[in-house]
């Protein structure tokens, strides 16, 4: 077996130890099962109208588009939905797309291009943005500024913070959450995005069909910005497949020409755009079908949650069940969620969707039923805290933190610049499972300086300096800082550019502009310089805590031999000294490996924590 097929084995192995495979369900719904699973909200999927339209379609311009838009596939049917959407959306234009999926990831990657916008944009994104968004910011290169879920504060003083910094902002947000099933207040949003000169992308994947006075989304509410541009899907309330852009003439114009997505595919199919057109006109006469689902959600999260089980802050169609435990015991064989009913239901339960990352079922379609939020007993468990290094942020851990809900989960944001304004040691809440400290870089440090009782520690980055022996450099050298301080008064930029290649941003490293910018950049580095961990007492041996390591040989913070030494070093001394501890010598990854293996972290932290107990 090749290294890459044990390496996918050993990942399809270990997502059966913890209950997480996925597996493709039997065709069909068992009579005994409800299904909540599906996306098709307003049953619209076996209208006869929509088959009828579908066969009508594909009788005038054939089963298949035969090519792209931009080669043989564009017909009078693509331009006549994409003019019907833009009306409907109040845009002055729309393009449509094979899959929502595809439209969200092609459309931002093209929108965020840093070639196109001659700078890395500054991005700042919900934190629970659907997985597509985030493919489309990667494929573009730009990292994410995370504000806090549906925190339209927090979201304006991250915009306040950056406002100037002389780079192209967005921010991107679901209307509908898909995993939550709470909404976004798209007029404030729209409102900010003016405010600081940000292009505002909207995702109205699940709103699509089911909110708006005529079922056309959220944002059917507001007159859209210029600089606003509204994603959709007709993969979900209207039965279909597909999805759609609503925007400016100018976007676009832009999308056709830069987005991959779109150019190179082949376009929708007739007998999906008929059947999709079909349901958008059905749309404004479906009222009483919306209001139904709606009052059958509400219904459902009633009687989850008198049954103790939690359903977050849902308002709409998505009842999210919160399980608590990602353990195959709350699982049925198949894999899928098991909800016993009553017995004079006389069956074995619902059908929802496979556990994920957050360990929710969910609810949805014309069968859905939603109640109000109150929490269910508590899942006592081990809770973790997160704290990023120097010169990094919250979003170091946007690929790692979530995966461990729900578990307690706190990401510290200890600012840039500066000697850290750490919170008091007595931040913690108390839990009878313990806490423990995920520190990358720097923020290792500053998690072991914390005088706390944790149960453990997870060191990323630069472990060596907490390894060393008395007057044993291993880390960032000294002489080199020094050089950093005294250059920065003659090139900045330079200094700047330095720090980057030999920590591995792929970004800029953010600051403010000016002579302050500059003054708190020397602070920090002064900082850096003057901090000497074995005099700190800082070394983990010396309080005999485990503690896990991770550690890239290509990290170019440690030179490659040190790393070598101190693997063989480790080897002989961390098992004896401190019990439960390992460490883990990944062979790529560099210094900033929560971003950039944050599988391999995942798994390695979780048998870190499995170990533990």
């Amino acid at each position: 077996m090749t290294d890459l097929l044990r390496r996918y084995s050993d990942t399809l192995a270990a997502l059966t130890r913890d209950g997480l495979l996925r597996r493709l369900p039997d065709t069909g719904t068992p009579p005994d099962l409800l299904d909540f699973s599906g996306n098709d909200y307003l049953g619209l999927a076996h209208r006869p109208e929509l088959v009828e339209a579908a066969a009508k379609a594909g009788r005038r311009f054939g089963a298949g588009a035969t090519g792209s838009r931009l080669l043989s596939g564009n017909t009078p049917l693509h331009e006549e939905f994409e003019a019907r959407i833009a009306r409907d959306k109040g845009a002055e234009a729309a393009l449509v797309f094979s899959s929502g999926y595809q439209a969200n990831a092609a459309a931002i990657a093209a929108l965020l291009d840093k070639n196109v916008l001659g700078a890395e944009p500054l991005v700042f994104s919900d934190r629970l943005n659907h997985a597509s968004m985030h493919l489309g910011c990667t494929l573009a290169g730009a990292r994410q500024i995370r504000y806090r879920h549906l925190d339209l504060g927090h979201l304006e003083e991250l915009l306040d913070r950056h406002a100037d910094m002389d780079r192209p902002k967005a921010v991107l947000s679901e209307t509908v959450f898909g995993m939550d099933g709470d909404m976004a207040d798209v007029a404030q949003l729209q409102a900010l995005a003016l405010r600081f000169g940000a292009l505002l992308y909207l995702d109205e994947a699940h709103a699509t069909g089911v909110f708006g006075p005529s079922g056309f989304g959220l944002a059917e509410t507001i007159e859209l910005a210029p600089s606003t541009v509204v994603m959709g899907t007709l993969s979900k309330a209207l039965g279909v497949s597909g999805g759609y852009v609503a925007c400016s003439r100018l976007v676009r114009d832009y999308l056709i020409n830069r987005a991959g997505g779109f150019i190179f595919s082949t376009a929708p199919s007739p007998l999906v755009l008929g059947a999709a057109l079909c349901a958008w006109k059905l749309l404004p006469g479906l009222g009483p079908e919306r209001a139904a689902l709606l009052c059958r959600a509400e219904r459902l999260r009633a009687s989850l949650r008198d049954l103790g089980l939690d359903t977050g802050a849902s308002t709409t169609q998505i009842v999210p069940v919160i399980l608590g435990d990602p353990g195959p015991r709350r699982f049925g064989s198949d894999g899928h969620p098991r909800v016993r009913r009553a017995p004079a239901h006389g069956s074995a339960g619902l059908l929802a969707p496979a556990p994920g990352a957050l360990c929710r079922a969910h609810g949805r379609g014309p069968g859905a039923s939603h109640p109000q939020h109150r929490r269910g007993p508590a899942q006592p468990m081990t809770g973790l805290v997160f704290l990023h290094g120097w010169g990094y942020g919250p979003e170091t851990w946007d690929g790692l933190a979530t995966v461990f809900s729900p578990a307690p989960v706190m990401v510290l944001d200890v600012g840039y610049f500066g000697k850290p304004h750490m919170p008091q040691a007595d931040f913690l809440p108390e839990n009878p499972d313990g806490w423990i400290g995920v520190g990358h870089s720097l923020g290792f440090a500053r998690l072991l300086a914390m005088d706390l009782p944790w149960r453990g520690l997870v060191g990323i980055g630069g472990f060596l300096r907490f390894c060393q022996k008395p007057g044993q450099d291993t880390g960032t050298p000294t002489d080199m800082l020094d050089a950093m301080i005294a250059r920065l008064d003659v090139a900045p930029e330079d200094v700047l550019a330095r720090f980057r290649k030999r920590c591995g941003h792929r970004g800029s490293t953010p600051g403010l502009p000016g002579a302050e910018g500059l003054a708190r950049l020397r602070a920090d580095l002064e900082h850096l310089r003057d901090l000497d961990y074995c005099a700190m007492d800082l070394c983990p041996q010396k309080r005999q805590l485990p503690t896990l390591f991770l550690q890239a040989q290509d990290d170019r913070i440690v030179p490659p031999d040190l790393a070598r030494e101190a693997q063989a070093q480790l080897s002989g001394t961390i098992p004896g000294t401190m019990p439960g501890s390992r460490f883990a010598l990944l062979d790529t990854g560099g210094h900033a490996l929560p971003m950039t293996r944050p599988q391999d972290c995942q798994r390695l932290i979780q048998e870190f924590l499995h170990d533990l107990g």
